[in-house]
C-alpha cells in the first residue's frame, strides 16, 4: 500500500532529515546547488549528502549510499540519471523515507523510452511504499520550514506569507516567485510537481486546502491526469481559499509543447474555462495577471470590493478608467452632494469633472501644488462613505515619486479603505525605489489600468459567489 499522500507530502514540507543522492562538489551540477540552498537557506534539520567519491560536502559528511546512513530519513532527493533511480528505491524503503523528489529529467517527456522509465520507478514506487514528487521538478520549499530544496542556480526568491504555488514548470516558477517577491507577495510553501508520475497537483490542492500557513493558492499547469477531481477540489476549496489557476496548452501547438515538456494531457479548453468558473476557481490569463489577482485577493480588506472612487490627473485617463471599470462589471460611487460641493469649493473652475472620476485639471499650477490638490481631492473621495474603493491612476514622474508615495501614505494612515494605485511607465528606477513603500502599507499597485480594474472585478465576483455559497448552505 502506497503511504498516505498527506503523510508524504508533510514530509516534502516539513522534513526532520534530508539525504541528497548525487551531491557533488561541482558547482556546474544540480547536486551542488541542491544542498548549498539547503544548507545556506537555514535549513535546521540534517542533511545527507550521498556521493560514494566524496568524504565531505559543503562541510557535511557525505556517505557512500543510502544504506551507509546510521539513520533513517524523512526526504530523499534525487539528482543523478533517470535510468539509476528506480532500482534506489529500495534503498529509501530501508531507510523508512515517506517520500522522494526527482530533480532528474528523461522520463515520460522525452518519448517511448524515458515511459518505459517512468512505468519502472512508478512500479518501484508501490513496491517500497514510497511517494514521489516529479520526475523533472526544480524542487519544493517551504518558508515555515526554512528550507529550500531547489535546484536553481541561484537561490529562489521569497518573502514568507501565505499564498502557495504549484507549479509544472520550473521556468515559470522562477518568474512568478520574482514577481510576488517584487510585489511584497509572501509565499508559504512552493513545489514543482514536474511530469507528476505520482503525487498529482490535486495531491498537493487537497494538502493545502488544510494548511493554516495558506490563505490563497496559484497553481500553474500544463495539464491535469484526473479533471473531475481537480475540479471537484477547487469547489471545495474555493469558498474558503481563492484558487488562481494558469493553464497553458489552450492551443494545438502550445498542447504538443506541453506533451513534450511534462508529458501533460490536454484537454478541451472550453470545458475546462466553463467548469473552472462553475466551481470557483479564477483563471489568470498570464503570469502577470496571477501576480496581479494575487495582490488584490491578498490586501483586500474585508473581502470586500465595493463602489469605486476614481480620481485622476487629466480627463483621457479618467474615461479609460471609467471604461475599465465598466468593462469589469465595477460600479462608481455615487458622490455625496456634499463631497460634489467640497470638491467645487476646492478644484478651480476649470476642472473638468466634480463628480465620479474626478478630474484634477491644473496644468499651468507648480507640481507640487497640483500634487496637494489632487491628493486632498483623493482623501475627500476616500471619505465618502459611499466610496469603498478608491483609484489613483499616476504616470510615469508626473509627480515626483517620493512626494507622491509620501502624501499616498498619509491618506492611508487616514483610512483602512481599498487604495490602489495605477502606476503607469513604472520602469523609471526612481518610482521603483517608492513602490515597497507602498506594497508595505497595503496598497495595491498595478502598472496596467485594463489588467488592474479587471482584477477587481474578478475579485468583487470571487467574493459575491463565496457569499451566495455561505448563504445557500448555511
Amino acid at each position: 500500500m502506497i503511504s498516505s499522500r498527506r503523510e508524504a507530502i508533510t514530509s516534502l514540507f516539513s522534513p526532520g532529515s534530508i539525504a541528497v543522492v548525487g551531491a557533488t562538489d561541482n558547482p556546474t551540477k544540480r547536486g551542488f546547488r541542491i544542498v548549498k540552498h539547503l544548507k545556506e537557506g537555514g535549513f535546521a534539520g540534517r542533511i545527507y549528502p550521498v556521493n560514494p567519491r566524496l568524504n565531505e560536502i559543503f562541510g557535511l559528511k557525505a556517505y557512500s549510499s543510502l544504506l551507509a546512513i546510521p539513520e533513517s530519513v524523512d526526504q530523499v532527493i534525487f539528482a543523478i540519471k533517470a535510468e539509476s533511480i528506480p532500482d534506489v528505491l529500495a534503498q529509501c524503503a530501508a531507510k523508512k523515507a515517506k517520500v522522494a523528489i526527482i530533480h532528474s529529467g528523461g522520463f515520460g517527456e522525452t518519448g517511448a523510452e524515458g515511459r518505459k522509465i517512468s512505468e519502472r520507478l512508478v512500479r518501484a514506487a508501490a513496491t517500497n511504499d514510497i511517494s514521489i514528487v516529479g520526475p523533472n521538478t526544480i524542487g519544493s520549499f517551504s518558508c515555515s520550514s526554512a528550507l529550500n530544496g531547489t535546484a536553481n542556480p541561484t537561490p529562489l526568491p521569497w518573502l514568507k506569507g501565505s499564498v502557495a504555488l504549484i507549479s509544472q514548470s520550473g521556468s515559470i516558477s522562477i518568474l512568478l516567485l520574482e514577481a510576488a517577491r517584487m510585489a511584497n507577495i509572501g509565499i508559504s510553501k512552493f513545489v514543482g510537481v514536474g511530469n507528476c508520475d505520482d503525487i498529482q497537483t490535486e495531491d498537493f490542492l487537497d494538502y493545502l486546502a488544510d494548511d493554516n500557513e495558506t490563505s490563497i493558492i496559484m497553481t500553474f499547469m500544463e495539464g491535469t491526469k484526473d479533471g473531475k477531481r481537480f475540479m471537484e477540489l477547487i469547489g471545495r476549496i474555493s469558498p474558503v481559499k481563492p484558487i488562481i489557476v494558469m493553464k497553458v496548452g489552450r492551443t494545438e501547438l502550445g498542447a504538443r509543447a506541453a506533451s513534450s515538456h511534462t508529458a501533460s494531457l490536454a484537454v478541451s479548453e472550453k470545458l475546462f474555462d466553463s467548469l473552472l468558473h462553475q466551481y470557483g476557481g479564477i483563471r489568470a490569463e498570464d503570469p502577470a495577471e496571477m501576480i496581479d489577482l494575487a495582490v488584490t485577493l491578498s490586501r483586500t480588506p474585508n473581502r470586500s470590493v465595493g463602489d469605486i472612487g476614481i480620481v485622476c490627473f487629466g480627463g483621457g485617463l479618467a474615461v479609460e478608467t471609467a471604461d475599465a471599470c465598466g468593462l469589469a462589471n465595477l460600479r462608481l460611487a455615487e458622490l455625496r452632494n456634499e463631497t460634489i460641493a467640497e470638491l467645487r469649493r476646492r478644484l478651480p473652475s476649470e476642472a473638468g469633472n466634480f463628480r465620479n472620476p474626478v478630474e484634477v485639471t491644473a496644468a499651468h499650477a507648480p507640481p507640487s501644488e497640483v500634487l496637494t490638490e489632487y491628493v486632498n481631492c483623493a482623501e475627500l473621495v476616500l471619505a465618502d462613505p459611499n466610496v469603498r474603493t478608491i483609484i489613483l491612476p499616476n504616470v510615469g514622474r508626473q509627480f515626483q515619486p517620493k512626494a507622491f508615495v509620501d502624501r499616498i501614505l498619509q491618506i492611508r494612515g487616514k483610512s483602512e479603505k481599498n487604495i490602489v494605485v495605477i502606476w503607469l511607465l513604472s520602469n523609471y528606477p526612481e518610482v521603483q525605489a517608492e513602490l515597497p513603500r507602498l506594497h508595505q502599507a497595503n496598497i495595491t499597485v498595478y502598472s496596467s489600468i485594463e489588467r488592474g480594474i479587471k482584477c477587481l472585478g474578478v475579485a468583487k465576483d470571487y467574493y459575491k459567489r463565496v457569499s451566495t455559497t455561505k448563504a445557500r448552505t448555511g
